[in-house]
């Protein structure tokens, strides 16, 4: 019997596909339900293994210029692929990121991923693996440690496989043209010929750390501390414009530590937690302002020149009006910035543990909005925050495990609360 036909067709299970949404990074995954691509699953004792055909829409950022001096909309395109899922919930693995370099494309992209200041590991001792894979990781000596020569010699043979290793499980499909995003459509599902053939290159190649149950403490023993502690070591001293950036928002045990131990009102608030805080409001505010200002001073002068039911009064009374659109806009994010100053600096703190996370339809900048359920300690009535999926995935595991967390509530309404322990890079081992 060939490796799919251990597969068996059948519905995934609601917390597979939200640990598969979550490996992925996407925020609107959708799945073949009902054709070749349907879900097949396949029980091993440490987990599950899914095949399953995915999709979802990717979006630019709109900046792009259209040659007349205007700033392009927003592009979106279509990704669908065939990936493979090991669903290793307590795999204690390091993160990291095996992308192949098959195209010219994909050497231009390694080189910019080091220029940009994205930490990433180079195996010198194997050059055959070194000339075909980037390895993207900020922990780059438990991975070090983890990939054997017999792994690497596995990866080098097949040559195609991108994998992403995260806190969730790992997420393994076939690299079919360049492994970078260029914009168009992508339609990478396998036939079941292909679908066979790359079912048996995963598993032969990935089951030196999705089977073996001393890989992740080969991985662990190589570094002192956790595997967020020597991750938050690397983009300290990572370079790049990338780099700097993360640095800026990055949030340490110590400094989410630090604002627990506080008394309300707190004052020495780390430059991160301010940032992630009320993060992307000043500009905002200040363009804003200067909108609004002009605007409303334009209208002004009009109005204090021109005569009586004159021209120039309906042109200025026009002007002012516009003005205040932008005002009550500044206004808005200046309340949202307060607020969120507010429970940081006088927010209480309170215990319990994650009661339910669900998705919203809402995305902020491509990143689908979530709300986490927190039950708080001797009360009735769970409290609810809004998170991004990256603090999402950490609630659905700390919900998983019963972990007990807290959170900043507002004194004066306790229904607004701020989870600053879901910005803390990484989990402990």
């Amino acid at each position: 019997m060939s490796s799919l036909e251990a597969f068996r067709v059948s519905d995934s299970a609601d917390d597979l596909r939200v640990a598969i949404e979550s490996a992925l990074g996407e925020g609107d995954l959708r799945f073949d339900e009902s054709g070749p691509g349907s879900p097949r699953i396949r029980a091993h004792d440490r987990g599950r293994e899914v095949l399953v055909d995915v999709a979802w829409r990717e979006q630019s950022s709109g900046s792009g210029g259209s040659g007349h001096g205007a700033s392009s909309p927003p592009r979106s395109w279509t990704v669908r692929r065939t990936i493979l899922f090991f669903d290793r919930p307590e795999h204690g693995l390091p993160e990291f990121e095996l992308v192949p370099r098959r195209t010219l494309g994909d050497r231009i992209g390694a080189t910019a991923l080091r220029l940009l200041g994205v930490p990433t590991l180079e195996i010198e001792d194997h050059p055959e693996f070194a000339s075909r894979y980037t390895i993207v990781t900020a922990n780059a000596e438990s991975v070090r440690a983890l990939l054997t020569r017999t792994m690497l010699d596995a990866f080098a043979l097949v040559g195609d496989l991108r994998v992403k290793v995260v806190r969730d499980g790992i997420v393994v499909h076939r690299a079919i043209g360049s492994s970078w995003s260029d914009g168009r459509d992508r339609d990478e599902r396998l036939d079941e010929d292909g679908r066979r053939r790359f079912v048996e290159d995963a598993l032969a190649a990935c089951r030196g750390f999705t089977d073996d149950p001393h890989a992740a403490r080969r991985a662990a023993d190589a570094v002192k501390g956790s595997y967020a502690a020597e991750a938050t070591e690397t983009f300290e001293r990572q370079g790049g414009l990338l780099g700097r950036a993360i640095r800026r928002m990055l949030v340490t045990r110590d400094m989410a530590d630090s604002i627990r131990e506080q008394v309300p009102p707190r004052v020495e608030i780390p430059p991160p937690i301010a940032r992630r805080a009320w993060r992307g409001t000043t500009f905002p505010i200040l363009v804003l302002g200067g909108l609004a200002a002009g605007f409303i001073a334009m209208g002004a002068a009009l109005l204090t020149r021109s005569a009586t039911g004159g021209d120039d009064r309906i042109v200025g009374a026009v002007f002012g009006g516009v003005g205040l659109v932008p005002a009550l806009i500044a206004g808005f994010i200046l309340r949202h910035r307060w607020r969120r100053q507010r429970l940081v600096r006088r927010g209480v703190v309170v215990e319990g543990v994650v009661k339910k996370v669900e998705r919203t339809n809402t995305t902020v900048n491509n990143d689908r909005i979530h709300r986490v359920h927190f039950a708080i300690d001797g009360e009735g009535d769970p409290v609810l925050v809004k998170v991004g999926s990256a603090e999402a995935a950490i609630a659905r595991r700390l919900q998983k495990r019963g972990t007990r967390t807290w959170i900043l509530r507002d004194p004066d309404v306790p229904a607004r609360a701020v989870w600053i322990e879901g910005w803390v890079i990484g989990d402990e081992r």
